[in-house]
């Protein structure tokens, strides 16, 4: 498992924050956010869209958390 949002920048160990990763790929990512990884390795990655939205809505969500909106519950 792997952060959408790092752990070292703020992100959680909430299911809306983690994405299936091998272990080449986490190590090669390092603590960047997973969009900007995808976006420089788009062709390694199948169902694309459907992976840049989980990771929209889960930036969405961590905003709203750190601004007091959501829960975290």
């Amino acid at each position: 498992m792997d952060h959408v949002i790092p752990a070292s920048k703020g992100g959680s160990d909430l299911p809306h924050n983690l994405i299936a990763s091998c272990s080449e790929c986490n190590t090669k990512r390092g603590d960047r956010y997973a969009l900007s990884y995808l976006k420089e390795n788009a062709n390694l990655v199948p169902n694309l869209m459907k992976l840049y939205w989980r990771i929209f809505k889960a930036k969405y969500k961590h905003r709203l958390m750190k601004k007091g909106h959501v829960s975290k519950a």
